[in-house]
């Protein structure tokens, strides 16, 4: 079985961060578009990472992840809630660039 990589870079620009929506991107929707759009093993890039709702189908669906993200406070949310979910999984790999 394959594991799965989980790469996040940071971006350092300049800007104030972004104020959240009520909603957000529900996990099936993505999850079906990158079931039909991908295959096990694809790497799938998220160039706006925010709560990690592509990062956590990817690894439902055993895809590569590579999300980009500008503020630390989205990336602190992404990586606890990856922890969360993965407790009972040590096969991802998780690396921070």
């Amino acid at each position: 079985m394959a594991n799965t990589t989980i790469q996040i870079l940071r971006s350092y620009a300049n800007t104030a961060p972004p104020v959240l929506d009520d909603g957000e991107l529900a996990y099936s929707f993505v999850s079906n578009t990158l079931f039909i759009g991908s295959k096990t093993g694809d790497i799938i890039l998220d160039p706006f990472m925010g709560s990690g709702t592509t990062a956590i189908s990817c690894i439902d669906l055993k895809r590569q992840y590579l999300g980009v993200e500008l503020h630390q406070e989205y990336i602190d949310m992404t990586l606890n809630r990856i922890r969360d979910y993965d407790i009972k999984n040590s096969q991802i790999k998780l690396d921070i660039i």
